[in-house]
């Protein structure tokens, strides 16, 4: 057979797989099914009951409508047959979904005659049906002489479901019942019934003189009536009936008022008031809930009707001032910028002062930048806010304007303090006034300049750094401006261009100026400057001034790179500058970079063969602890009996130890070791940790 003919002939059984069961096997397959379906055990009876509930299911689809017809009748034969409850609940429900006219008489009369569950099923699988004679049916409960109260209260909540205006006539006159029960469900009811005549009843009970003592079923429904009424575009009528509610006091502190105070602002215009003012009434009401509806709905207001409101509020009270600059802070309204300002620095309140200010992050402008830095130079917790204000805003030119009152303030704290908030802006733009900071008479100013430029400057700035890097004397800040030059070359995705920013104010540098670069230039490393820096080993007299330079960048390599020319430069007849390539071998040899472990210490060793001072093989000892293996124990181990290197080996020989890895293996060794550093050592916090 084909593939796709297989797929038709599979998709079409699928489909209509119900169709094999006419309506002798569909009773049938609901007789095999009962005894299960009846069992008391809830595990025996899940089986067969989801069974016929997922037939069920299958002839709830339109086009199988005769299916659904005849697993109906099979399951009314089997409701008139039986007496078990469990049965009987279960087929009821099964109505629930595709229950039609043909079921209506034996289903209403099991509403009518049965009891708890099995009486609420009922009147749920009728709630469902979507035929006329579904509704006559509940209907006709209401019409007998129902005595239980809930279980009326629930018809009622049925009819209201359905929606059906048959039921308005009926039901309306049970607004006025004493049962509150009743009276609360007539009352939803009829605020969802969709027809002119429930409207209409609603109105009446709430607008009534006579209505009761108790108005929330009433405001309850009239409300859902007006924000219908509002959906569906009949503004002038909603806008009435908000207006009702609004003014009805008996529902002032019910869980509905802002919802009614929503509506009051939605649709105020469209019966003549002003919704400027009612805005205002609400951000000055005495309920929190309230005024938080007046505050957000500034956000719909436009531009002329936020002016009306910024202009009178000088006169408004602090709870309405604080209102107002909630609602309008997320509106960035600039005709509200400076009533705003004004309340951020002259109110009376400190709480409406800082909140002024803070809305100030949303709502400043350039203009509003001289004003927020005085009162951020005046200090206190509204110096705070104003500078997060300039640190937030983003309005265009902001940057612009606080970088030229950072270089105008002689005040150095002020002027700190400006650099700071343009830090936080992340102002690139203003990034070469920053950097003119480096020639600041003050040490904390060059100091802040520094920092910045180490987290906003670029390549294209790197010229302009070592330019104030050449002027500096200060031998701590220009160690601070090399360390900030290597990590924003570093920051350049391509490592093979890293160096271009610094080579090229090298090359066009004049002899002295390429002498002092290269110390600093040996922090960054790479290929390109490692060829120049041999280059110049090479050909240049060992006791010059350059030759110096070019050792001094060796020694600030940043990797085992330069092990080799580091060992070659040991040798140089100045002392000083072979103690600084030991070190220096001491600090790389032992770094990670591809060589084995047995490379790396066979490296360290070669280093402290060439060491002259202890201060040196102090060092290498320390240092050897980063190479974690045995041999680097039995490496430093004889050094524990050496006075003038014993203390340094014990403490490597500890920090060896506490590697699990590497001790556990080597128990027996490593505790002989520790045995010896514990005789040896007088520092008590060391035998404590080689215990």
């Amino acid at each position: 057979m084909n593939r796709p003919l297989f797929i038709f002939i599979v998709g079409f059984v699928f489909v209509t797989g119900n169709a094999a069961f006419g309506q002798t096997d569909f009773a049938k397959k609901l007789a095999e099914l009962m005894p299960g379906i009846s069992d008391e055990n809830i595990e025996k009876r899940s089986g067969p009951q989801n069974e016929w509930h997922k037939i069920c299911l299958q002839a709830g689809a339109p086009e199988k409508d005769a299916e659904r017809k005849a697993i109906c009748s099979a399951m009314l034969v089997a409701l008139k047959s039986s007496d078990n409850q469990v049965a009987r609940l279960f087929l009821v429900r099964q109505f629930e979904k595709i229950g039609r006219e043909e079921c209506v008489d034996v289903i209403a009369e099991i509403m009518m005659s049965g009891r708890g569950d099995l009486r609420d099923a009922a009147r749920r699988a009728l709630t469902n049906n979507p035929t006329a004679k579904a509704g006559d049916a509940l209907r006709a409960v209401l019409k007998s002489d129902v005595k239980d109260f809930g279980f009326a209260a629930q018809v009622i909540n049925s009819l209201g479901y359905r929606g059906e205006a048959e039921s308005v006539e009926l039901i309306a006159p049970l607004m006025a019942a004493l049962n509150k029960e009743v009276m609360e469900a007539t009352a939803a009811a009829l605020a969802r019934i969709d027809h002119p005549k429930a409207i209409a009843r609603v109105r009446e009970g709430f607008e009534s003189k006579f209505r009761p003592s108790d108005l929330g079923p009433y405001g309850t429904a009239y409300l859902s009536v007006a924000q219908r009424e509002l959906r569906k575009g009949n503004r002038k009528v909603a806008a009435e009936m908000f207006k009702n509610l609004a003014a009805e006091k008996k529902l002032q502190n019910n869980p509905m008022r802002t919802a009614i105070a929503l509506g009051r602002l939605q649709t105020c215009s469209f019966i003549g008031e002003q919704t400027e003012l009612l805005v205002e009434s609400a951000l000055d009401h005495e309920d929190p809930l309230i005024r938080q509806v007046g505050s957000a709905f500034i956000r719909k207001l436009d531009a002329k009707q936020i002016d009306f409101l910024s202009h009178r509020t000088p006169k408004y009270s602090t709870r309405a001032k604080l209102a107002f600059i909630r609602g309008v802070k997320p509106t960035r309204q600039a005709v509200a910028r400076p009533f705003v300002m004004l309340m951020g620095v002259d109110d009376g309140d400190e709480e409406v002062r800082l909140a002024a200010l803070d809305a100030m992050s949303a709502l400043a402008d350039e203009s509003s930048v001289q004003a927020l830095v005085k009162v951020m130079n005046d200090g206190g917790a509204e110096g705070e806010a104003a500078a997060r204000s300039l640190e937030r805003t983003f309005a265009k030119g902001v940057d612009g304007r606080v970088g030229r009152m950072m270089t105008n303030m002689e005040d150095v704290g002020r002027r700190k303090r400006l650099m700071q908030i343009l830090d936080r802006r992340r102002a690139v733009g203003q990034l070469n006034l920053i950097l003119d900071q480096m020639a600041h008479a003050d040490a904390s100013v060059r100091d802040l300049a520094i920092q910045i430029a180490n987290r906003l400057a670029s390549a294209e700035d790197v010229e302009t750094m070592i330019g104030h890097w050449s002027r500096i004397t200060d031998r701590r800040q220009k160690d601070q401006i090399e360390k900030a030059l290597v990590t924003i070359c570093r920051r350049i995705p391509d490592a093979g261009k890293q160096t271009k920013p610094v080579l090229a104010v090298y090359q066009k540098s004049d002899d002295e100026m390429q002498t002092s670069m290269l110390p600093m230039m040996g922090r960054l490393g790479g290929n390109d400057v490692l060829s120049l820096v041999r280059k110049t080993i090479k050909d240049t007299d060992k006791g010059s001034a350059r030759y110096d330079a070019a050792a001094s960048a060796l020694a600030n390599w940043p990797d085992a790179q330069v092990t080799d020319d580091l060992i070659r430069v040991s040798t140089h007849p100045d002392r000083s500058v072979r103690i600084r390539s030991v070190r220096a071998l001491a600090r790389v040899v032992v770094l990670k970079d591809g060589r084995t472990d047995a490379e790396r210490l066979a490296s360290l060793k070669k280093t402290l063969e060439i060491a002259e001072r202890d201060e040196e093989r102090k060092l290498v000892i320390d240092r050897a602890k980063a190479i974690r293996q045995m041999e680097t124990l039995r490496f430093v181990l004889p050094f524990v009996s050496k006075d003038s290197l014993q203390e340094q080996a014990c403490r490597t020989v500890v920090e060896l130890a506490h590697h699990r890895g590497l001790r556990e293996p080597n128990q027996a060794e490593f505790d002989k070791a520790l045995d010896q550093v514990m005789a040896t050592t007088i520092d008590k916090n060391l035998i404590e940790r080689a215990k």
